[in-house]
């Protein structure tokens, strides 16, 4: 197997922009790291959930590739049509837009050769399974 993505993951004590008072979670800063690239991301998990790896933070981006990428998700509209969310909403629109900025983020970061097996494969849990250090 070729070179695996690596991540270093620290706990930040912060509030997921989307939470309300009754959300409870944690919040996580990751970088990713993988042939001399690094991305940083915020990570959040509920209370129940144990810490993440590297394999649970490259699942969740490999997953939302497919939410929005403009190969699969052509609009703003499309997107709230499929998630369930009203299209007048500006919170369902700045959501829109940081997952199509961390779309754009990851296909640099994963690059061309692992971009060609995502899609092709179609599937992010397999996609993180297969490229992801489990180590970390």
């Amino acid at each position: 197997m070729g070179a695996l993505i690596h991540s270093e993951i620290e706990m930040t004590g912060d509030s997921a922009p989307w939470a309300d008072e009754n959300w409870q979670g944690y919040a996580y800063k990751v970088a990713l790291r993988f042939q001399g690239r690094q991305m940083t991301v915020p990570f959040y998990t509920g209370v129940l959930h144990s810490w993440p790896t590297t394999r649970d933070v490259v699942e969740c981006l490999a997953s939302d590739f497919f939410c929005f990428d403009p190969d699969y998700v052509r609009s703003f509209e499309e997107f709230c049509g499929d998630m369930g969310y009203d299209p007048d909403s500006r919170k369902a629109e700045a959501q829109y837009k940081a997952g199509v900025k961390q779309t754009r983020a990851f296909k640099r970061f994963i690059g061309p050769d692992l971009l060609g097996w995502l899609k092709a494969e179609g599937d992010g849990e397999r996609f993180a399974k297969r490229y992801s250090a489990e180590e970390d």
